[in-house]
């Protein structure tokens, strides 16, 4: 027989980190590590981008860039 937990929220005993899941997927208010993220990223993007990143671009662009830049400016 399996078992089966179902919530809507989990929160971090300190508060620093809220998973909200819905119908439309997972949401995470707070710091995200994974090996790796499929879709759209929204929201702002701190620390260092390692691999290919494949997409369009809307806003700004501080540090260095290393490798190869395709697309229109």
């Amino acid at each position: 027989m399996a078992s089966e937990i179902r919530v809507n929220q989990i929160q971090n005993r300190s508060g620093l980190t809220t998973t909200t899941l819905n119908d439309q997927g997972v949401v995470v208010a707070g710091i995200v590590t994974a090996n790796s993220f499929s879709g759209g990223i929204s929201g702002n993007v701190t620390g260092n981008v390692t691999g290919n990143v494949t997409g369009n671009l809307t806003g700004d662009v501080t540090g260095d860039v290393t490798g190869d830049l395709t697309g229109n400016a």
